[in-house]
């Protein structure tokens, strides 16, 4: 089928030769097949040309260097992370790559100071770093950190919680510490980063407890830090911490359903994403059905930093892995997966969804927004 999708997709008329318009802005596309792929979008519509796709085996997730000169893509099936550089036209330069600490590397992080790569591996269960050259180059990777616990017997028969598995590592609001979170041993690790990357244990608060069996996937941190926000693959759930960025803690607040009361089918929780103007939040629900995969829509409260369910919309096609909002607040994007399909989402009143077209795309899971020109 993604062969299939490969086909269709390099039958598409690019259009503009990578010229976009002042108002337009490169959308970078991630995805399980064999390429990063380049957009224009409409600033109008949302919608997607197709523009440059750059040769890279299941660029799963990408992450922006500060500077926006520099792109950087997890290689899930090839044990890789790579790096490329932007041309003025939105194209991708390769730059170069360098193997994963272990295997599966499951995501890919820039940490704000670009000084370094944040990376993790699934089945080893570890969290890295790289050192991010002049020219944006990957560099030799640091030691690796694994977390030796295991919750115990009881989770051993749960799919993912034989042993630890790192899921994604985000630098925290005040860029001293990183959080690792591992899906495996449903813990998030808090390291304090040292001035040559290597990752330490918090002596404060060394890990925060999630909820036994429900798999943390990928966090966020919301307007000035104050609260860090994580989705749960398995227990379907939002969790919402509250944020000392002064001593580094974190204090539980809110837990709260990505799903409908009335939904009974299997359900794996996705992405996690926050507007612009901090004022709404969006989660993807990962279903195999056809056209069963959706999104759910939260209201942020300014001030307690606490959730209320606004909205839960289908994602136009099947498992959205990846979701992303344009910096402008205008539209989301659904990656759908398994249905090879993208779902640009017009955003409305209080940050509510409405479908505005279905684009074609093997197996998407991720989007970052370049500059706008």
């Amino acid at each position: 089928m993604i062969a299939k999708s490969l086909l269709a997709l390099a039958a598409l008329t690019v259009t503009g030769a990578f010229a976009a318009s002042p108002e337009s802005r490169y959308v970078y596309v991630g995805s399980y097949g064999n390429n990063l792929s380049v957009f224009t979008a409409n600033p109008e519509s949302g919608n997607l040309t197709l523009v440059h796709q750059a040769e890279s085996l299941a660029p799963s997730y990408l992450a922006f260097h500060p500077s926006n000169k520099y792109l950087y893509a997890c290689n899930e099936l090839n044990n890789t992370y790579s790096a490329f550089k932007l041309s003025k036209n939105g194209s991708l330069q390769f730059i170069n790559k360098k193997d994963s600490l272990g295997e599966a590397p499951a995501h890919v992080g820039v940490h704000p100071s670009g000084k370094w790569l944040l990376g993790t591996s699934y089945n080893n269960g570890t969290f890295y770093t790289y050192p991010i050259g002049s020219d944006g180059s990957i560099g030799e990777a640091n030691r690796e950190v694994k977390d030796p616990a295991i919750n115990g017997a009881n989770l051993a028969s749960l799919q993912g919680h034989d042993s630890p598995h790192a899921h994604q590592m985000i630098a925290a609001y005040n860029q001293s510490q990183v959080l690792g979170v591992d899906l495996g041993i449903d813990r998030i690790n808090l390291f304090n980063i040292e001035s040559d990357g290597t990752l330490s244990k918090s002596n404060i608060q060394p890990f925060i407890n999630i909820n036994s069996g429900a798999g943390p996937r990928h966090g966020i941190f919301g307007k000035d830090g104050k609260f860090f926000y994580l989705i749960t693959e398995e227990g379907n759930i939002v969790i919402v911490f509250k944020y000392d960025a002064k001593l580094g803690t974190y204090v539980f607040e809110q837990s709260v359903d990505t799903l409908p009361a009335n939904f009974t089918k299997v359900s794996y929780g996705g992405e996690i994403r926050i507007s612009p103007d901090w004022a709404t939040l969006y989660v993807s629900n990962r279903v195999f059905g056809p056209n069963e995969g959706s999104i759910t829509v939260y209201k942020i409260n300014p001030t307690t930093g606490k959730l209320s369910w606004l909205q839960n919309i289908g994602s136009a096609g099947q498992y959205p892995r990846g979701l992303n909002i344009d910096p402008e607040g205008k539209f989301v994007y659904s990656g759908n997966q398994n249905s090879n399909t993208i779902g640009v989402f017009k955003v409305g009143s209080e940050g509510k969804l409405r479908l505005s077209a279905t684009i074609n795309h093997p197996s998407p899971s991720d989007f970052q927004f370049g500059p706008s020109h």
